[in-house]
Protein backbone atom coordinates (compact mmCIF):
# COMPACT_ATOMS: atom_id res chain seq x y z
CA UNK A 1 0.00 0.00 0.00
CA UNK A 2 1.05 3.38 -0.88
CA UNK A 3 0.06 6.15 1.61
CA UNK A 4 0.68 9.41 -0.03
CA UNK A 5 0.51 12.84 1.46
CA UNK A 6 -0.07 16.46 -1.08
CA UNK A 7 0.36 19.71 0.78
CA UNK A 8 1.75 22.04 -1.63
CA UNK A 9 -1.16 24.40 -1.61
CA UNK A 10 -3.90 25.42 0.97
CA UNK A 11 -5.61 22.22 0.61
CA UNK A 12 -3.93 19.18 2.68
CA UNK A 13 -4.75 16.10 1.16
CA UNK A 14 -3.66 12.14 1.75
CA UNK A 15 -4.54 8.99 0.52
CA UNK A 16 -3.78 5.41 0.16
CA UNK A 17 -3.38 3.11 -2.71
CA UNK A 18 -3.37 -0.45 -2.82
CA UNK A 19 -2.77 -1.47 -6.51
CA UNK A 20 -5.20 0.94 -8.42
CA UNK A 21 -7.78 0.99 -5.82
CA UNK A 22 -7.94 4.06 -3.96
CA UNK A 23 -8.70 2.67 0.05
CA UNK A 24 -8.66 6.25 1.62
CA UNK A 25 -8.60 9.41 1.22
CA UNK A 26 -8.95 12.59 3.46
CA UNK A 27 -8.86 16.00 2.74
CA UNK A 28 -8.96 19.81 4.52
CA UNK A 29 -8.95 23.32 3.27
CA UNK A 30 -8.65 25.62 6.13
CA UNK A 31 -5.72 27.33 4.72
CA UNK A 32 -1.70 26.76 5.13
CA UNK A 33 -1.46 25.65 8.62
CA UNK A 34 -0.67 22.05 7.79
CA UNK A 35 1.53 21.36 10.68
CA UNK A 36 -1.24 21.11 12.84
CA UNK A 37 -3.75 19.30 10.67
CA UNK A 38 -1.48 17.14 8.31
CA UNK A 39 -0.81 14.19 10.63
CA UNK A 40 -4.14 13.97 12.44
CA UNK A 41 -5.44 13.37 8.49
CA UNK A 42 -3.00 10.67 7.92
CA UNK A 43 -4.08 8.91 11.68
CA UNK A 44 -7.59 9.57 11.30
CA UNK A 45 -8.05 8.19 7.83
CA UNK A 46 -5.88 5.27 8.53
CA UNK A 47 -7.71 4.90 11.56
CA UNK A 48 -11.23 4.91 10.27
CA UNK A 49 -9.95 2.24 7.07
CA UNK A 50 -8.95 -0.24 9.80
CA UNK A 51 -5.48 0.44 8.04
CA UNK A 52 -2.35 -0.40 10.04
CA UNK A 53 1.10 1.35 9.81
CA UNK A 54 2.96 -1.67 9.01
CA UNK A 55 0.98 -2.44 6.02
CA UNK A 56 2.30 0.36 3.99
CA UNK A 57 5.58 -0.10 1.75
CA UNK A 58 5.84 3.32 0.17
CA UNK A 59 4.92 6.78 1.44
CA UNK A 60 4.97 9.30 -1.28
CA UNK A 61 4.79 12.81 -1.36
CA UNK A 62 4.58 15.85 -3.73
CA UNK A 63 7.93 17.27 -3.24
CA UNK A 64 6.77 20.97 -5.68
CA UNK A 65 6.63 23.24 -6.46
CA UNK A 66 4.45 25.27 -4.66
CA UNK A 67 3.97 26.97 -1.30
CA UNK A 68 7.54 27.11 0.19
CA UNK A 69 6.02 26.44 3.67
CA UNK A 70 3.23 23.59 2.75
CA UNK A 71 5.94 21.93 0.80
CA UNK A 72 8.69 21.71 3.92
CA UNK A 73 6.11 20.20 6.31
CA UNK A 74 4.67 17.80 3.68
CA UNK A 75 8.03 16.53 2.98
CA UNK A 76 9.38 16.46 6.82
CA UNK A 77 6.07 14.31 7.52
CA UNK A 78 6.42 11.88 4.85
CA UNK A 79 10.58 11.12 5.55
CA UNK A 80 9.82 11.00 9.15
CA UNK A 81 6.95 8.56 8.46
CA UNK A 82 8.98 6.36 6.16
CA UNK A 83 12.18 6.39 8.10
CA UNK A 84 10.03 5.12 11.25
CA UNK A 85 8.88 2.43 9.39
CA UNK A 86 11.95 1.45 7.14
CA UNK A 87 9.99 2.36 4.15
CA UNK A 88 11.27 4.20 0.80
CA UNK A 89 10.20 7.67 0.45
CA UNK A 90 9.54 8.85 -3.12
CA UNK A 91 8.94 12.49 -4.31
CA UNK A 92 6.45 13.53 -6.91
CA UNK A 93 6.14 16.56 -9.29
CA UNK A 94 3.23 18.80 -7.74
CA UNK A 95 2.32 19.33 -11.35
CA UNK A 96 2.60 16.05 -12.54
CA UNK A 97 0.67 14.92 -9.48
CA UNK A 98 -2.19 17.40 -10.60
CA UNK A 99 -2.05 16.53 -14.31
CA UNK A 100 -2.76 12.74 -12.84
CA UNK A 101 -6.23 13.69 -12.12
CA UNK A 102 -6.74 13.19 -15.96
CA UNK A 103 -4.76 9.98 -15.90
CA UNK A 104 -5.48 7.60 -19.36
CA UNK A 105 -7.71 10.16 -20.97
CA UNK A 106 -6.86 11.43 -24.15
CA UNK A 107 -6.48 14.67 -23.87
CA UNK A 108 -3.58 17.20 -22.87
CA UNK A 109 -2.96 18.36 -19.88
CA UNK A 110 -1.60 21.87 -18.86
CA UNK A 111 -1.11 22.01 -15.30
CA UNK A 112 -0.41 25.40 -13.50
CA UNK A 113 -0.19 26.82 -10.31
CA UNK A 114 -0.16 30.52 -9.79
CA UNK A 115 3.60 31.60 -8.77
CA UNK A 116 1.81 35.64 -8.85
CA UNK A 117 3.04 38.69 -10.60
CA UNK A 118 2.18 36.82 -13.65
CA UNK A 119 3.92 34.05 -13.32
CA UNK A 120 2.86 30.44 -13.00
CA UNK A 121 4.53 27.25 -12.47
CA UNK A 122 3.40 24.79 -15.80
CA UNK A 123 4.01 21.43 -16.93
CA UNK A 124 2.32 19.57 -20.07
CA UNK A 125 1.64 16.35 -20.45
CA UNK A 126 0.07 13.86 -22.79
CA UNK A 127 -2.29 12.11 -20.78
CA UNK A 128 -2.97 9.16 -22.95
CA UNK A 129 0.64 8.14 -22.81
CA UNK A 130 1.57 9.14 -19.61
CA UNK A 131 3.92 11.40 -20.45
CA UNK A 132 5.49 14.51 -19.85
CA UNK A 133 6.15 17.07 -22.73
CA UNK A 134 9.46 19.21 -21.37
CA UNK A 135 9.95 19.83 -17.85
CA UNK A 136 8.48 21.91 -15.18
CA UNK A 137 9.32 25.52 -15.38
CA UNK A 138 8.21 28.98 -14.28
CA UNK A 139 6.84 31.29 -17.10
CA UNK A 140 5.47 34.51 -17.54
CA UNK A 141 1.42 34.46 -18.91
CA UNK A 142 2.42 35.21 -22.45
CA UNK A 143 5.06 32.64 -22.27
CA UNK A 144 2.41 30.12 -21.58
CA UNK A 145 0.27 31.60 -24.36
CA UNK A 146 3.15 30.75 -26.98
CA UNK A 147 4.01 27.43 -25.33
CA UNK A 148 0.23 26.13 -25.63
CA UNK A 149 0.35 27.43 -29.76
CA UNK A 150 3.84 25.39 -30.54
CA UNK A 151 2.01 22.09 -28.87
CA UNK A 152 1.28 19.89 -31.42
CA UNK A 153 -2.04 17.84 -29.70
CA UNK A 154 -3.35 16.36 -33.10
CA UNK A 155 -6.90 18.41 -32.61
CA UNK A 156 -6.62 17.03 -28.86
CA UNK A 157 -7.85 19.04 -26.20
CA UNK A 158 -5.94 20.84 -23.77
CA UNK A 159 -7.17 20.51 -20.51
CA UNK A 160 -6.00 23.28 -17.60
CA UNK A 161 -5.84 21.92 -14.17
CA UNK A 162 -4.21 23.19 -11.12
CA UNK A 163 -4.86 26.65 -9.33
CA UNK A 164 -3.60 28.77 -11.62
CA UNK A 165 -6.14 26.96 -14.47
CA UNK A 166 -9.10 29.00 -13.79
CA UNK A 167 -7.31 32.95 -14.69
CA UNK A 168 -5.36 31.26 -17.66
CA UNK A 169 -7.90 29.75 -19.31
CA UNK A 170 -10.56 33.19 -18.86
CA UNK A 171 -7.44 35.33 -20.23
CA UNK A 172 -6.96 32.45 -23.05
CA UNK A 173 -10.25 32.64 -24.43
CA UNK A 174 -10.39 35.82 -24.07
CA UNK A 175 -7.66 36.79 -26.19
CA UNK A 176 -9.15 34.12 -29.16
CA UNK A 177 -6.01 32.27 -29.13
CA UNK A 178 -7.46 29.82 -31.12
CA UNK A 179 -6.54 27.13 -28.64
CA UNK A 180 -8.78 23.92 -28.51
CA UNK A 181 -8.82 24.84 -24.56
CA UNK A 182 -10.71 23.29 -21.51
CA UNK A 183 -10.92 24.33 -18.31
CA UNK A 184 -11.38 21.14 -16.36
CA UNK A 185 -14.16 20.31 -13.70
CA UNK A 186 -13.07 22.34 -10.25
CA UNK A 187 -12.41 18.95 -8.26
CA UNK A 188 -9.95 17.88 -10.91
CA UNK A 189 -7.91 21.02 -10.79
CA UNK A 190 -7.47 20.08 -6.97
CA UNK A 191 -3.83 19.01 -6.30
CA UNK A 192 -5.13 15.37 -4.62
CA UNK A 193 -2.77 12.93 -2.93
CA UNK A 194 -4.61 10.52 -5.02
CA UNK A 195 -2.73 12.02 -8.19
CA UNK A 196 0.96 11.52 -6.10
CA UNK A 197 -0.18 8.13 -5.21
CA UNK A 198 -0.53 7.46 -8.90
CA UNK A 199 2.44 9.15 -9.91
CA UNK A 200 4.64 6.92 -7.21
CA UNK A 201 2.72 3.85 -8.52
CA UNK A 202 3.53 4.08 -11.82
CA UNK A 203 7.61 4.72 -11.11
CA UNK A 204 7.70 2.07 -8.71
CA UNK A 205 6.39 -0.15 -11.23
CA UNK A 206 9.05 1.57 -14.16
CA UNK A 207 11.59 1.05 -11.55
CA UNK A 208 12.35 4.92 -10.79
CA UNK A 209 11.43 6.04 -7.98
CA UNK A 210 12.64 8.64 -6.99
CA UNK A 211 14.19 8.66 -3.30
CA UNK A 212 17.00 10.56 -3.74
CA UNK A 213 14.62 13.40 -4.08
CA UNK A 214 14.94 17.10 -3.34
CA UNK A 215 12.25 20.35 -2.91
CA UNK A 216 11.61 21.44 -6.46
CA UNK A 217 10.75 25.21 -5.62
CA UNK A 218 11.91 26.35 -9.36
CA UNK A 219 12.03 30.08 -8.34
CA UNK A 220 13.39 31.42 -5.20
CA UNK A 221 11.03 33.02 -2.75
CA UNK A 222 9.61 36.59 -2.66
CA UNK A 223 12.14 37.53 0.03
CA UNK A 224 15.17 36.14 -1.50
CA UNK A 225 14.43 38.03 -4.55
CA UNK A 226 13.48 41.34 -3.48
CA UNK A 227 16.91 40.80 -0.95
CA UNK A 228 18.77 39.88 -4.58
CA UNK A 229 17.72 42.73 -5.83
CA UNK A 230 18.55 45.22 -2.90
CA UNK A 231 21.99 43.93 -2.98
CA UNK A 232 22.36 44.29 -6.99
CA UNK A 233 20.94 47.79 -6.74
CA UNK A 234 23.65 48.42 -3.57
CA UNK A 235 26.34 47.26 -6.16
CA UNK A 236 25.59 49.75 -8.84
CA UNK A 237 25.15 52.86 -6.34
Amino acid sequence: MILAIESSGKTASVAVLNEEVVVCESAQSTGFFHSQTLMVLVQNMLTVAGIELEQLSLVAVSCGPGSFTGLRIGVSAARGLAAGLGINCAGVSTLRGLAANLQGLPVFACALIDARNDFFYCGLFNMELNQQIGSDEVVSFEALKLKLQALKTGGKPIFLVGDGAKQCYLRLKEQESGLNLRLACEQLRLARAVGVALCARSDLQNSCLNVNFELNYLRQSQAQRLLIEKQQKGRLL
